[in-house]
């Protein structure tokens, strides 16, 4: 499936920052540790961390990493308990909120969710309530988070012009293509509505793929509905923003004509 392309990852100068969904440059950290028991006596007299092969392995305390990504510890070093230097555990502070996010072998662990962009404001309040309840669920199963983001698309339409409350999804977006939506958008929400589906009832979409990322898939579905939304109502917004700031007789002027070109 393709990203967006500002999804979050490891190493990543700049992405969507997953606490406030601001593009912002991120500067990154190498998480450390104190030597362990795990350790030998080195021939200088320094002590060397236990061999283990090409991978480091790090086991993370989800306490320390609550206080230290809400900013309740200054210590990294309580990061991870490990046979050695931490190769896989990394912390990315975002250069617009001051918030960090932390990594470990190379997936994200906090903050929960895939984060990606924030909601659309312009996107109706309780489509806002499913789209985020999709990202703080996808990282833990992706399937609740495609079915989520399923239903955030409806409800997007649910409260645009021409919605029929008797017409299934699938239904509503063909007449929106009837209504002359632009191709791109229909293909948008067709994505949203095929993937949700096939969470909910099983299909040829693997969401249990230990190679693929849920979260992303999800964040990549969000991206998408916000398209959608930007389409429905942020556009119209500001066209009528726009709009209401010409003169008043200029406008009296452009509805005079057009109510002749109807005539």
């Amino acid at each position: 499936m393709r990203m967006m392309k500002d999804q979050p990852g490891i190493h990543s100068n700049g992405f969507d920052c997953p606490t406030c969904g601001k593009y912002a440059h991120q500067r990154w950290a190498e998480m450390q540790t104190g030597v362990t028991r795990e350790t030998r006596q080195g021939e200088s007299g320094v002590l060397q961390p236990t061999p283990m092969g090409d991978k480091h392995e790090a086991i993370y305390d989800e306490v320390w990493v609550d206080k230290v990504a809400n900013g309740r510890t200054d210590n990294p070093q309580r990061a991870c308990t490990s046979t050695g230097r931490i190769g896989n555990g990394w912390i990315a502070q975002c250069q617009a909120c001051g918030k960090l996010s932390i990594w470990i072998a190379g997936r994200r662990v906090w903050p929960p969710g895939s984060g990606g962009q924030a909601a659309n404001t312009d996107m109706p309040d309780d489509a806002k309530v499913m789209y985020r309840e999709a990202q703080q669920v996808s990282g833990i199963s992706p399937r609740a988070g495609a079915a989520l983001a399923r239903r955030a698309l409806e409800v997007v339409l649910e409260n645009a012009e021409g919605w029929d409350k008797k017409k299934t999804l699938d239904k509503n977006i063909e007449a929106a293509r009837q209504r002359g939506l632009p191709q791109e958008i229909i293909d948008a929400m067709d994505i949203v509505r095929v993937t949700g589906n096939e969470a909910l009832h099983g299909g040829k979409i693997a969401f249990d793929d230990p190679e693929e990322n849920g979260s992303e898939r999800t964040a990549t579905l969000l991206w998408l509905i916000n398209i959608v939304a930007t389409e429905l109502y942020s556009k119209p917004r500001e066209v009528r923003e726009l709009w209401d700031a010409l003169p008043e007789n200029k406008k009296e002027g452009i509805i005079a004509r057009n109510r002749k070109g109807g005539s």
